[in-house]
This record gives structure tokens, C-alpha cells and sequence, in this order.
């Protein structure tokens, strides 16, 4: 019996056999299973380590006013070609939309200084005049909105355009601009309804502040600051995507470009530094502003048709140094 039990637990052992690491088997890797895996990674949290990596990738962007003094240079080599397509635009500007004129502007400015002997000073008057000019509605019919809106979409696709063959090394003239340049109008104007939608939510938070205070819902100081804190919330809202989809008017320009594919590769280009690109993008139009104000207001002060008139040229070139600056930032953050 002994010798029995001795002969099974000698197969049992023969039958089973020992593990080694010469034959442990490893488990293949699923190729299938990657597409998978790197969505699930892509969805996951960003890291601060990974954020840093990623920063350290992109080239640093310059300051804005270098931006803009390289806009404004490249403006002066080429001002031919942008002079003259900016001339175009302010010809039919003239024709089909036309120039307020300067007697409202006089009328107004007589009525501020007989007020300023109740405590308004000349420099008060000079930017009252000037909101005015900006507020101004400049058209001389009832079709001059819509006149002025198209003409804008036309010159800006034209410019646009014009921007990418001197940034390229080619030499075009003012008509291959306008023959060459207008055809993404359609795709232009598609990312514009996608940035007035973004615009939406600032919109309301200032139709809804307006309410609450003017309307006198909210009478303690913290129901003030709340109703201020819910305005700023959905304007930093609105910002934030709009510093990917500005840039994205610039990208739907190239051929064969689809709104949706342009948007994408503008969320692409600012990831991981929208509030830089805000920064750069909000200081274009204060510092137009500015410059457009020290020109006029002397003009607005001592000469009311002359400020008119310089406000109409400065505008039409303040639309060739829009360009010409955020097509310089597009290009930097390739």
C-alpha cells in the first residue's frame, strides 16, 4: 500500500510541471486596443507636468506692441499693394454707404461748450465728441448698414489674402486681390455666425446686469458684487473661445478649408495659452483707439470737419493694421 501511495504521488509530480522564468508566457499587446487607449488619454486631466511639457514645445510669442510695429512695417514695405486695396474700400465706402458729415459733429460741440461753464473742461468735451464719432452712424440710407457690412467681409477676405502672397514672396497686384482673393467668402462668414454665438453669453450677462442694477433688484453692496461677478463670469466665457475662433477667420482663408476643420486648428494653436493670445488680441483695440483719439480729438476741438474726415481715413486704415497684426499672431503661433 506504502509503495502504492509512493507511485501516484510520483506521476502527480510528473505530471505537473515547474515553473520557470525561461517559461512563463508575457501577454501580447493588443494593437486593436490602442486608438482606444490614446482617447482615453486624451480625455483624462491634464497634468501640470504635462501642461509644462507642452509649453515648453512652443516658441515664445513675442510682445504685442513688437507685433504691432512688425504689422505696421510690413504695411509701409507693401503699401502699394495694401494702400491700394484699402483705397478701393474707401471709395466705395464713399459711394455706396457715404460720410456723415461735420455739422452734427459742430452742432454738438457748440452745445458741450455752452455746458462747459457748468464745469465741463475742453478735454472732457474732446472725448465726448469722440464717442460720438464712434457711435456715429455713418450710412446716408437705409441700405448703408448692410452696404458697409459687405463691403467690410469683401475687403477683409481681399486683405487676407493679400497678407498670405507677401508673407509667401509672391508679387501680386491690387487686382489680384480682389479677382483671386474673395473666394472664402462663404467660410468667412460661417466662422462669423460661430464667433457671434460665442459673443452670446456676454450679451447676456450684460443685458442681465443692466437689469438687476438699473432695474433695482439688487440694493446691498454683495448683491452688487454678485450680479458683477455673474457679468464677468460669462464674459471671461465669451473671451475664451473667442481667441480660438478669431484666429480661425484667418486659417478658413486657406484653400479648401472647411469652417469646422478651421476651428479645430484654431483651438490647436492656442491650447494651453488662450489667456496669453487674449492678452495680445485685447490690446490691439485700446491701443487703436488710443492713436485714433490723440489724431482726432485736437481735430474734434478746434476743427469739427476736419476731425470727421481724419476719423474716416483712420478707420479705414485701422482696418489694414487689424489685419495685418492678428495675421502676424496667427503666423507666430504656427
Amino acid at each position: 500500500m506504502m509503495s502504492n501511495m509512493a507511485q501516484a504521488k510520483t506521476k502527480k509530480a510528473q505530471g505537473k510541471p515547474k515553473r520557470t522564468t525561461a517559461t512563463k508566457k508575457t501577454q501580447p499587446v493588443a494593437v486593436a486596443d490602442e486608438p482606444k487607449k490614446k482617447l482615453f488619454e486624451r480625455r483624462q486631466r491634464v497634468t501640470e507636468a504635462e501642461r509644462q511639457a507642452a509649453k515648453s514645445g512652443y516658441t515664445k510669442l513675442p510682445a504685442a506692441y513688437k507685433l504691432l510695429g512688425r504689422a505696421c512695417k510690413l504695411l509701409g514695405q507693401h503699401w502699394k499693394l495694401f494702400g491700394g486695396v484699402l483705397l478701393v474700400y474707401a471709395l466705395l465706402n464713399v459711394l455706396l454707404v457715404g460720410v456723415a458729415g461735420a455739422g452734427s459733429l459742430q452742432q454738438s460741440k457748440n452745445t458741450l461748450e455752452q455746458a462747459a461753464h457748468g464745469g465741463l473742461s475742453n478735454l472732457s468735451v474732446g472725448f465726448t465728441l469722440f464717442s460720438s464719432l464712434i457711435g456715429s452712424d455713418s450710412s446716408s440710407n437705409a441700405n448703408g448698414g448692410a452696404y458697409q457690412t459687405m463691403l467690410l467681409l469683401l475687403i477683409s477676405v481681399a486683405f487676407i489674402w493679400a497678407l498670405r502672397q507677401v508673407y509667401a514672396g509672391h508679387v501680386v497686384r491690387i487686382r489680384d486681390a480682389f479677382y483671386s482673393g474673395v473666394y472664402p467668402v462663404v467660410p468667412f462668414i460661417l466662422i462669423l455666425l460661430v464667433i457671434g454665438l460665442q459673443l452670446l453669453p456676454i450679451a447676456i450677462g450684460g443685458v442681465l446686469y443692466g437689469t438687476m442694477v438699473g432695474g433695482g433688484i439688487t440694493v446691498g453692496v454683495f448683491e452688487q458684487i454678485v450680479a458683477l461677478a455673474i457679468f464677468l463670469a460669462l464674459a471671461a466665457w465669451s473671451l475664451y473661445m473667442l481667441c480660438a475662433s478669431i484666429l480661425a477667420l484667418y486659417i478658413v482663408t486657406l484653400p479648401d478649408m472647411a469652417p469646422m476643420k478651421a476651428l479645430k486648428s484654431a483651438r490647436q494653436l492656442v491650447r494651453f495659452r488662450r489667456w496669453i493670445v487674449l492678452r495680445k488680441l485685447l490690446f490691439l483695440p485700446l491701443a487703436l483707439i488710443v492713436i485714433v483719439a490723440v489724431i482726432v480729438i485736437p481735430f474734434a476741438l478746434f476743427v469739427a470737419p476736419l476731425a470727421t474726415l481724419s476719423f474716416f481715413v483712420l478707420s479705414v486704415l485701422a482696418v489694414g493694421v487689424l489685419h495685418s497684426y492678428l495675421y502676424a499672431l496667427y503666423r507666430e503661433l504656427l
